[in-house]
């Protein structure tokens, strides 16, 4: 009830936040590492194929009719900023880490298959809206910060003689990857203001 909250408080700031509700039903389903490779692979199929993946049930709901006028106005102007492949490829890269060593980030951390899955579930949204950069990033961020709860094993996990190297080393790796992020120019190359795609901008309730 608290989460459901969170989100629609979260969609008076962004229509955005509507995309976590797909953490409810992945949140109390058990599935292993095989379903994470099957639906990155498929993902990949669909991406291939040049399949288009809406989202029609707006369409029926008067409450979303903004947030259906918004999609469409994405939809049809094909995106406005960059994906920023580069952050994809480097989750991708703890992806294939993660399901690697699944089971002995399981055995470190019990709940690491409901955020494994929610990882790959974000590269997965990145992968079938790849055909619109807004999408595709937008979509995908909400899942990969779910990462940052999985990491930690790693120092464990690649043993405890080079912990401080291992744990400084990841610290680094984030934080230039924060300060990346921030140096980002703006998505439409227009708004003299708008330095970084990741600062807060214009926020509002019921606009």
């Amino acid at each position: 009830v608290l989460f459901v909250a969170m989100i629609i408080v979260g969609f008076f700031i962004h229509n955005v936040s509507l995309i976590g509700l797909l953490l409810l039903p992945l949140r109390y389903v058990n599935l292993g590492r095989i379903f994470n490779v099957a639906i990155i692979v498929v993902s990949y199929v669909i991406m291939l194929s040049n399949i288009i993946v809406e989202i029609p049930f707006m369409n029926s709901i008067s409450a979303l009719e903004e947030t259906n006028e918004r999609f469409l106005f994405y939809t049809e102007s094909g995106g406005n900023i960059g994906g920023q492949s580069m952050i994809h490829v480097v989750y991708l890269l703890l992806i294939i880490a993660n399901l690697f060593y699944y089971k002995r980030i399981s055995q470190i951390l019990p709940s690491a298959p409901k955020y494994i899955l929610f990882v790959s579930v974000g590269y997965c949204l990145h992968l079938l809206f790849q055909y619109n950069p807004v999408f595709s990033s937008r979509f995908s961020r909400s899942f990969y910060a779910f990462e940052l709860l999985i990491v930690p094993s790693y120092v464990t996990i690649l043993g405890n003689k080079n912990m401080r190297m291992i744990r400084d080393a990841l610290l680094f790796m984030f934080l230039a990857l924060f300060v990346y992020q921030l140096c980002l120019h703006n998505y439409n190359g227009f708004d003299k203001d708008r330095i970084s795609t990741y600062l807060p901008y214009r926020l509002f309730f019921l606009q």
